[in-house]
């Protein structure tokens, strides 16, 4: 995700896979710096601003590289050298958290869980003492997060963090615990109103974001299939045709065949 704050930028990127993260990192970066090129008036020289890069990592693995760091290299030299940010979040305590102020993460502790439970998924004693785990660490992550009202003057990105982590215990009481949370009535809170209103907003964002893909797809589509019909009724006007016969034809307007015309 690309997130601009005042005049600040920053791309990034939620990741569980650590491999060849440098090279999406480079070529987001660019993308970007193109997109939003400027020139100057000075020197007339493009510029190509690249935003403050970061990684979050999900879970833990063996392949975890000691950094994402990149450079761009001219004739042999370096250029520029970009530093990129990495945050394993399975070695944050809450606390930590806290105390960073990375309120929006907080609900992200518990993704560490799904590694040991893919892991354990054969193992119905070691599962059961995960899940027993997973439940006493997300009871602890709401009754704090509950706390923050003096910290998060917004009520609500409370509820929305709230939300998050509602929507996360859902994926792993679907994914793991066969809907036993849900079952025994586990995490009531997590199913309030204000959990269910920003889950109806997540449903009207995505079908607002699906139907203006469909609109701009018709839109091509009808836009490709004019100009089809345009060529086309050039050429019949070409050869002499009338424009009665051209407008039954091509199915166009009378008005859209007489600018032909002109």
């Amino acid at each position: 995700m690309i997130i601009k704050i005042k005049d600040n930028v920053y791309h990034i990127e939620f990741q569980t896979d650590y491999r060849n993260m440098a090279i999406r990192l480079a070529r987001y970066g660019l993308e970007y710096g193109i997109h939003n090129k400027v020139i100057d008036e000075k020197t007339k020289t493009h510029q190509f601003p690249i935003p403050e890069q970061a990684v979050i990592y999900l879970e833990y693995s063996s392949d975890v590289p000691r950094n994402n760091n990149y450079e761009f290299i001219y004739k042999g030299k370096s250029v520029v050298s970009i530093e990129v940010t990495n945050l394993n979040i399975w070695e944050f305590e809450m606390e930590k958290m806290l105390d960073k102020k990375l309120y929006n993460l907080v609900p992200i502790l518990i993704f560490k869980y799904r590694v040991a439970l893919v892991k354990a998924k054969d193992n119905k004693e070691e599962l059961e003492q995960i899940k027993n785990n997973f439940l006493t660490e997300t009871r602890e992550i709401m009754t704090q997060v509950n706390r923050l009202d003096s910290d998060i003057k917004d009520n609500e990105d409370k509820d929305l963090i709230i939300a998050v982590l509602g929507e996360l215990i859902t994926y792993f009481d679907t994914v793991f615990f066969d809907g036993e949370i849900k079952r025994r009535g586990d995490f009531e809170m997590t199913w309030t109103e204000e959990v269910k209103g920003w889950r109806q907003k997540i449903n009207e964002a995505e079908a607002k974001a699906e139907a203006k893909v469909k609109a701009r797809i018709e839109a091509k589509a009808t836009q490709a299939k004019t100009e089809t019909l345009l060529e086309m009724a050039k050429k019949l006007l070409a050869k002499g045709m009338d424009i009665d016969f051209v407008v039954e034809t091509t199915g166009l307007s009378v008005d859209e065949v007489t600018k032909l015309m002109l």
